[in-house]
This record gives C-alpha cells, structure tokens and sequence, in this order.
C-alpha cells in the first residue's frame, strides 16, 4: 500500500489559503452532517427493514420499484410465493399493497434526507447547484481523509503557480466537468455522485502537466514485511493511477449490476480535464504572461515601493517610459544583489524594450542571478533564469556566465534539481563552442560536467580539443579532466 506523504517541490511563496480552505470546507460540511446522517440513516435501515419484512409476510404483493432486488431475493420471493397460498386474501390485498407501497415511501423519504441524495450530482435529474454542491460531501471518514491528504500535498505548488483566483476556479470547475462527464456515460444515473475526487483528479491532471518531473514521496506499507519510504516521479504515479481508473471504469461502469462503490468515470474525466487546461494555459503562455508577474507581486518577491521616482501604475501595465525605465535600471544596478529589483526590472523591461536592450540587461542580471543561486536558490530564481533563455538565448550571456551559472545550478538543494538541471544543461552545452573564451577553472568545469552528464558533448570537446596544434594552459586543463574521466569509466 502507498501513503502520499509529499513531494520535492519545496516551501511555496506563499501560504497555501486557497488549497487550506477547500479541505476545510470538506471538513466542516462532513462533520455538520454527521449527526444528521447518523440519525436518518438509522431511521432509513429501520424503515427498509419493516418494508421488508412486510413484504416477506406478503409475498403475493408486487414489491414496489424502489425495492431493488437482486437474483437470488427474487428466487426467494417466488418461493415463497409456490409455498404460501393466497386463497381468501384477495379483499384485504389492495389494503396490503397500499401499506407495503406507505412503508416503502417511510423509506425512501428518509434516504432522500441523506447528505449524498440532498446535495449529490444525478445525471437523471440535473440540477446545476449540485455540480458544487457534490464536491463537499463524503461518505464517511477514509474517503475524506484520502481526499483531503492528496489535495494538501498537490494543491500547494499549482495554486503557487496559478494564483489565489484562477485555482480555486479551476480544481471546482474541473469537479464540475468530472460529475458531467460521469453523468453522460453512466449506467445507474439514479445513484448519487458525492465528494471532492472528481475536483481532485482535475488537480491531478494538472499537477501531470506543470510539474510531470517532480518525486511524490510515498510511505510504502507491506505488512508485516516491509515499511519504508518511497519515491516515484509525478508523471509515472499519475500515469499508471489514470489508466487503473480507466481499466476499472471499463469494468464496473459498463454494466449496472456491477459496482465497485467509486465513480471511476468521473476521476477519468476530471483528470483527463486538467490536463487538457493546464496543457493550453503553457501553449498560450498565460502562467508567464500574466499569472506569474502578479503572483511574484503579491508574494513580495519584487518589492515595488523600494524602486523610487517611478510610476508604479505604468510599471504593473507595462507601458513605461525610457526615464522610468532608466530609473529601474539605475535601482537596480546600485544593488547588485537585491534579485528583486532585477526581476522588476526584468518584468518591465519585456514589453518596452528592444530584443538588443533586452539581451543586455539580461547579461547584467547574470552576476545577481549567480550570487542568489548561491547564496539561496528559489523557484522565481530558477523561473526568471528559464524566461531570460527562451527570451534573448543563451547566447546573450558571456560563455564564462554561462558556466558559472550552470555550476550553481547543479549545485542547488534536491527540491530545486527537477528545475534547474534542465537549465545548466541547456547553459553547458551551448557553451562547448566557446570554450575558448573560458578561464582555466571555468573550462576544467565546463569538461567536468561533460564527461558526467553529456558523452557527446565530451567526445566533441575532447576531438576539438586535439585538432589544435599548441594549447593554452585551460586547454591543456580540460583535456586532461577529460582523459581522466575516460581513464575512470574504463578502469570501472
């Protein structure tokens, strides 16, 4: 058995509310409804119960639709039927028929009272409240503790990256899809849908897509053999769960008399629904464009009342003036290490400069970037790094700040690897045709890290290398790393 317990993503930058008070709107619905369930349900097995038993006595009666049987309780009912004569009775049966009919109806009134057929999602009768209504209810404690848990432990990085408005309005928005996309294909579309698992699976399929590289961390349970953690990356976890869902949904979902108790139909759905949001949310750059800049602001990673003389009004709308600009760039230069001034600069800069001045302020930012990855590496680090790459190219950085850099990102704390190993990957290797330009610990680096991670790029560095008739002394320094790490392969 597997326990989610966490991931690598690390600490957010900001407290979670939004994710904390989902779970604690699930909570505090479930247990004001627990009274109320444990009365009416009781009331409800004590009405079936004299149904029943009354139908039992009267077996010649036509038992009402609402009481369901199976096979085998119509095979009793028949035999009672052949063993019991109901010679005599027939003026007294129409009584009989009405009393079983009032009993039954005892029943069915107290099972409409319960929370899942108050507020639960029935495809056979759509009422639109309870798209919502049906996401805070839950059976009993272990499905809204498995609920709750993995919403605590994904939530957390997507409302990071998606906002306090955006998030909220798609996990609900995806448990809505779920209970509709459930509704459509089901066979029983008179059983209730209840609980936040189709809500759940859409944060799934998101947390799929944005952080598909990230270890969910799992307590492994093989009682009474084993108990230890575990580590899988999301996209395989998240992977094999969809398709279990789907496998299972083939089986139990296709045949009414048939029902494993889960709506594995609506987990597919909503699932299948955060992945088809958050995939478009990257291809239209809505998280870069407008998302992540009015997060880092509200998260305070750029303080923007310590940039003076500028109107912050046009700053947050991009349309600044070259005096404004100048200013942030002067605040910024006279503080090399305050990142977030950097970042303000950098957020403005985008839409008011050209690709020239861009590329140039982003080689000013290499130093400050250098010094806050040492010193202490953080996701709006690692994001505004990515942005300066795909904007200006990798290019646009000196080969000695692409090494540099590239070397503090291999060096970053284990929850930041997923992200910035990617990064010093792309800064390495588009450094091996500028080796030239490097210092002798720099190139030594720069031969290093070929040989560990990139074997063409290490065979290619070495063969340039010896195709040169004389060598500087940082040359003759990467040829040799590189012969001994070739030396150490082969000796292993």
């Amino acid at each position: 058995m597997l326990i989610p317990i966490g991931h690598d993503r690390g600490a957010t930058l900001r407290t979670p509310w939004v994710t904390i008070v989902l779970a604690a709107i699930s909570i505090l619905v479930f247990l004001d409804q627990r009274f109320e369930v444990r009365v009416n349900s009781g009331i409800a097995v004590s009405n079936y119960e004299k149904a029943i038993s009354y139908l039992i006595e009267h077996p010649w009666l036509e038992p009402p639709e609402a009481l369901e049987f199976g096979p085998e309780a119509e095979r009793f009912l028949a035999e009672l039927r052949r063993n019991r004569s109901s010679q005599g009775l027939a003026r007294f049966r129409e009584r009989e028929q009405a009393r079983l009919v009032e009993l039954t109806s005892a029943w069915e009134q107290r099972v409409e009272q319960l929370p899942f057929f108050r507020y639960g999602y029935r495809a056979e009768s759509f009422e639109a409240r309870r798209l919502i209504t049906s996401q805070f209810i839950h059976a009993d404690w272990m499905h809204l503790i498995g609920n709750m848990v993995l919403l605590l432990i994904l939530g957390p990085p997507l409302e990071d990256v998606l906002g306090r408005l955006v998030f909220p309005i798609l996990v609900v928005s995806g448990g809505a899809f779920a209970a509709l996309f459930h509704g459509a294909l089901t066979v029983t579309p008179g059983i209730p849908l209840g609980g936040f698992s189709g809500a759940l699976a859409a944060v799934m399929g998101m947390f799929f897509v944005r952080f598909a590289g990230s270890k969910l961390r799992f307590l492994l349970v093989l009682i009474p053999f084993y108990f230890g953690r575990v580590q899988i990356r999301a996209w395989i976890f998240l992977l094999v769960w969809v398709l279990i869902e789907l496998g299972y949904a083939s089986i139990y979902e296709v045949d009414s008399t048939l029902t494993s108790g889960v709506a594995h139909l609506a987990h597919f759905g909503g699932f299948t629904i955060g992945v088809v949001v958050m995939f478009l949310l990257g291809l239209f750059g809505v998280e870069s464009r407008w998302l992540r800049p009015r997060i880092y602001d509200a998260a305070g990673v750029v303080d923007a009342e310590s940039v003076v003389g500028v109107d912050l009004v046009n700053l947050t709308d991009g349309g600044v003036s070259q005096t404004d600009l100048r200013a942030l760039e002067r605040q910024a230069r006279s503080n090399p290490t305050d990142i977030d001034s950097w970042i303000r600069l950098w957020d403005v800069a985008i839409p008011s400069v050209d690709e020239r001045r861009l590329g140039g302020i982003a080689r000013a930012m290499a130093n400050p970037l250098l010094a806050n990855l040492q010193r202490s590496p953080s996701l709006p680090l690692l994001d505004l790094l990515r942005d300066m790459l795909d904007r200006c190219g990798e290019g646009s950085l000196t080969a000695s700040a692409r090494v540099r850099l590239a070397d503090a990102l291999e060096r970053v704390p284990s929850q930041f690897e997923h992200d910035a190993h990617p990064l010093a990957k792309r800064l390495m290797t588009s450094s091996i045709g500028d080796f030239g330009l490097l210092n002798v610990s720099e190139g030594v680096c720069l031969a290093r890290w070929c040989s560990r991670r990139d074997s063409a790029g290490a065979a290619l560095l070495a063969q340039r290398l010896m195709d040169k008739n004389s060598m500087s002394e940082m040359e003759a320094a990467m040829l040799a790393e590189l012969s001994s790490s070739n030396s150490g392969d082969e000796g292993r």
